[in-house]
């Protein structure tokens, strides 16, 4: 039985056996958040994008036109949105007044 438990924790095993927990972990807090309904940035972007019939980047372009900024900024902001999940600044103010119009 030793002999079985110290194999489980060697090399590929114990990063298999980590990658598979810290998934699960990742998985119960996404269902915790559903629960307690609490919802996060991104979430709120999908239900926008639901809700005016648009893509995101749509939004981030409204959002943009707002306050004046080029294309250039917007798209790189877009891609930043895609890659690290980060919302600017004027994105959020957008989203806060689409969901208060939307009430």
């Amino acid at each position: 039985m030793e002999q079985i438990t110290a194999h489980l924790f060697e090399g590929k095993h114990l990063y298999a056996i980590l990658i598979t927990v810290f998934f699960l972990l990742l998985i119960l807090i996404r269902l915790l958040f559903k629960k307690m309904n609490i919802t996060t940035e991104i979430d709120d972007m999908v239900d926008a994008s639901r809700k005016m019939d648009c893509s995101e980047f749509e939004i981030f372009k409204k959002a943009g036109e707002r306050w004046n900024f080029s294309n250039g900024k917007v798209k790189e902001d877009f891609k930043r949105y895609l890659w690290f999940g980060e919302l600017p600044f004027y994105v959020k103010d957008y989203l806060k007044l689409i969901f208060k119009k939307k009430q």
